[in-house]
Order: C-alpha cells, then structure tokens, then sequence
C-alpha cells in the first residue's frame, strides 16, 4: 500500500509539513548508508512525497514572504497569515483579492434578471392531442434582462425537470411563436403556449374543502429558464389550477371526477385516486364504473346494442344518496345518457338507456357488477361510421364522462 502525502494550507500543518520536508531533505543523501531509499511507515508501506506544480494556492507568513511576482510565478494565490488576505500574482505584480464591495477588483458573474407572470387560461382552452391526452392553452408575459454580459437562451419549462422545452424568441414578451392549434371547442387562441396536461403537476389531497369529504387538486407548474454567456442561469416558478386554468383558486377533482376521461390526461397517480375514493383511506368510498363496447356491430339498424356500463364497485352508495334519491331516473339519485361520435360529430342517444337495459336484483339500489347497456332508439341512431361512444354518469350533484371506442 502507497501513503501519499499532499501538502495543506492550514497554517499548523503547513509549519509541521515544511519541518518534515526539510529533515527528509536532510537525510536523502544517507539513504544508501542506512538501507533502502524509499521511505516505509512502521508497517513498511512506501510513502510517496508529492508536491504538485498545479497547486492552485500557496502559503506565506507576511506579504515580504511573497516570491518574486514573474512570468514563473503569474497566476498564483498566496494566502498571507499576517494580514489575513489573499494575494494574487497578476500582470501588474502583487494585488490584494476584494471580492464584493466598491473596492472589488474580482468581478463575479450575476445571473440574469428575470420577471414572469401566468396571464390567463380556462378551462375551455384545451387542446385535444390525439393521442388520448390534452394541452392547456396558456398566456404568459416575460422580461429579462443580463447586467454584466448577454442572454443567450431563454424559454419555458413544462415538465420540470429544470431545461427550457419552448424558447422564446425574444428576452421579453407575452406571445407564444408555437403553431396555433383548434381548441376542443373550436376557438383558435392565437399566440397562446401549449402546456402538456399530463406532465409537470403537483397533486394536492384535501379534506373538508369546498364542501367535499375528500378530493384531489391538481397544480400546474411552470418555469421560466434563462441563461446568459458566462453560464449563469435565473429560474422563476409560476403555478396556477390545471383543472379551471386560474391563478386565482382551484376547482377540486371529486372522487367520480378521477374517473372521467378527461381527467384522467393529467396523469392522475393511483396511490391518489385510491386515497380520494376511500380505497386506502377513511374518505367515503365512492362506487367506480367501467364502460366497453358491446358484442353486437354498430349498423343502420335501430335496436343494437351499443355499449355496456358496469358497476365495478358499489362503495357505500346508499349512504352517498338522499334516501328520497336514491333511485334510478333523471328526477332520482343517479342516471345515464349515452351520445355517439363520429367524424360529423355527436349525436346525443335519446333513449339510450332504460330500465330494461339494466342487469342486476334492484335497480333502485344496484351492486357491484351489475351492468346497464345502450341501445340505439327510434328517436336517434349510431351508424356504422361511429367511432366512439360517450357516457355520461349522473349520480347526486355529480356528474362524469366515460369515453370507449367502438365498433
């Protein structure tokens, strides 16, 4: 084993080092009269001397213990005991290092002032993807600006992971250079930045707020990132509701809101949506559905069946529902529509479900696994050009969409 002995800049160790040196020194030429000329610990491990010629700083009692300032020299810093400073070897010989202050001669690099500000959004600018996921439709306004150099990069992040996902084109601004897209409504918002729903959330478990048991808020986080010549870069976080697209408050997701297809392009976590339904905690625990494609092929006829709804978890339904609601129809504590989609658009199924597509022992107070399907009707009729279906959950004061391609 080698034992390596590098020098330090505390000022005992150096003199106890420096003292060492010297008697080693002293001795190397004895070497051969008093046996091997590698030095050995009591252990006999060799030990090396090293003195490195890249030492980036030395060590002097006082300032008339400084070496001549020359070109062997230039570059070098020198702690100085007796005044407690460092010097440096400049082109203009000894200088004193101020860092900070009117009297500074080291100038340190500042990052670049940066102000941004979240505008405004809603929730109707939503972007459809096309991929089973959404963007929001967001204005921002930016300034930045470098004191001591320029900046060469500037942009947003929407994922958080600390790199610019949009440039912008300009240090100050409030208009996106992105391709506009159609909202899901059919506006085009101009100049407006596309935010990934899906990336870049917090999820916020809360209780007792805006008069429900337990829901979920989701924040959206968004950074702006600039960087300027030297490397320094400035960071300043924005965050507003994902769900209603507001600075100002946020709209919570109940727990038959989690399992609405549109919600679930924010990318909900399951250990969440499990805590807000009451799966895993003390919340009440709410009945989950699921919704697929029936057997039967959509045609021009007007008697199919088109898709099926099941209760994959009663929860504690009769004790979520008014007694006096608790019950089957639009007047009562939980109903159904069902609407289908095509390239021309939505043709809402009138009709679509009754009691005789119910499958189960009590409609009125129906259990887990029990079905409900759509059929098609003589007031309205899903062709064969139908791509998806839409189902819509009424239960109490909520209400949910469920979404499944069909055929």
């Amino acid at each position: 084993m080698k034992i390596i002995i590098y020098l330090a800049s505390h000022t005992k160790v150096m003199r106890k080092i420096v003292i060492l040196l010297c008697f080693l020194l002293m001795t190397a030429g004895l070497s051969g009269c008093i046996g091997d000329t590698g030095l050995e610990t009591t252990e006999e491990d060799e030990v090396i001397l090293e003195l490195s010629d890249d030492w980036p700083t030395y060590y002097v009692a006082t300032a008339n213990d400084l070496p001549t300032c020359d070109s062997t020299t230039q570059g070098r810093l020198y702690y100085v005991e007796a005044d407690t400073n460092f010097q440096a070897c400049m082109s203009t010989g000894w200088q004193v290092v101020e860092i900070g202050g009117s009297n500074a001669n080291v100038i340190l690099n500042s990052a670049p002032i940066v102000s941004a500000n979240f505008v405004s959004s809603d929730d109707d600018a939503l972007a459809d993807d096309g991929d089973g996921t959404y963007s929001r439709l967001v204005y921002l306004s930016w300034s930045a600006m470098d004191l001591d150099g320029t900046i060469v990069s500037i942009g947003l992040d929407y994922d958080s992971d600390g790199m610019v996902d949009i440039p912008f084109s300009s240090n100050s601004g409030m208009l996106s250079d992105q391709t506009p897209v159609t909202s899901t409504g059919g506006d085009v918002y101009g100049g407006s930045f596309i935010i990934p729903m899906e990336v870049g959330n917090n999820y916020i478990q809360a209780e007792n707020y805006d008069e429900m048991a337990c829901s979920i808020m989701i924040q959206k986080n968004l950074m702006v990132i600039a960087e300027d010549d030297d490397g320094a870069k400035s960071y300043v976080p924005m965050v507003f509701d994902g769900i209603a697209g507001s600075a100002e408050g946020y709209s919570p997701v109940s727990p038959l809101d989690v399992q609405d297809t549109y919600y679930s392009a924010f990318g909900i976590p399951q250990s969440d949506i499990d805590w807000v339904t009451g799966a895993t905690s003390s919340c009440p625990s709410y009945p989950s559905f699921s919704v697929a494609d029936h057997a039967d092929n959509i045609g021009t006829g007007t008697a199919e069946n088109i898709v099926t709804v099941t209760l994959d978890d009663a929860g504690d339904w009769s004790s979520l529902l008014n007694s006096q609601d608790n019950g089957w129809g639009g007047d009562s504590g939980y109903y159904m529509s069902a609407s289908c989609i095509n390239a021309n658009g939505t043709t809402w199924l009138e009709g679509g479900f009754t009691s005789a597509g119910y499958t189960g022992a009590d409609i009125d107070n129906p259990q887990s696994g029990d079905t409900w399907t759509a059929m098609d009707s003589t007031w309205s009729d899903c062709d064969e050009e139908t791509s998806e279906v839409e189902i819509k959950i009424y239960f109490g004061g909520d209400r949910f969409t469920l979404i499944t391609t069909v055929s």
